[in-house]
């Protein structure tokens, strides 16, 4: 059984162990910045209307269009995400 000290001087509210978790944070968490590309259902709504396919437009033509528009400021999980964007907004009939 493990168990805190709580006499120890290397607590959780301790400034060593804040002042750690401060430095240590923005090392880990790097890539969870702010998104500069508007939200995905407005990308997908755009690609849709710039593709104008006649027959409605596929998932892998909307990444593709949105790859070329916001390339860079897309996140790793653009696939997913993507999916699951699309997938709600045909649940809720913004899209057929």
């Amino acid at each position: 059984m493990v168990a805190i000290n709580p006499n120890s001087s290397s607590t959780i509210n301790s400034p060593n162990v804040s002042s750690f978790i401060d430095n240590r944070l923005p090392q880990v968490l790097k890539s969870f910045d702010t998104p500069t590309h508007p939200p995905y259902a407005l990308m997908i709504k755009r690609a849709m209307k710039e593709l104008n396919e006649e027959s409605g437009s596929t998932e892998e033509a909307i990444s593709e269009f949105i790859r070329r528009e916001y390339g860079e400021e897309l996140p790793f999980a653009h696939a997913p995400m993507l999916y699951a964007q699309l997938s709600k907004l045909c649940n809720n009939g913004d899209l057929v």
